[in-house]
């Protein structure tokens, strides 16, 4: 009798345990793939103040781009191509301003 009174108490635990697990597996892979993307970074086009025009980039892109630049970092600029990102602090300061 007391078998079949505790199965389905660790039916419920295992429940439990399971969904967590794959929880947690799903939040690891989840991370992983933004980190990677975020390294590899991606390619586009800002506009650049300083230039008055728009500048090809490689850079790390925002998740909400609501109202804000489309990246967060610059990896690269079209002008200085691996070199030091000198529009920087101001193109990704300001939106598109055309």
């Amino acid at each position: 009798m007391l078998h079949a009174a505790l199965w389905p108490v660790l039916a419920v635990w295992m429940g439990l345990a399971v969904v967590t697990l794959v929880s947690i597996v799903a939040m690891i892979v989840w991370g992983t793939a933004h980190l990677v993307r975020d390294s590899l970074g991606t390619t586009g086009a800002i506009w650049c103040p300083p230039q008055e025009r728009m500048i090809g980039v490689h850079g790390v892109p925002r998740q909400f781009t609501a109202g804000d630049p489309p990246f967060a970092t610059l990896q690269r600029c079209e002008r200085w191509g691996n070199g030091a990102v000198q529009c920087g602090k101001p193109c990704l300061k300001l939106a598109d301003a055309r």
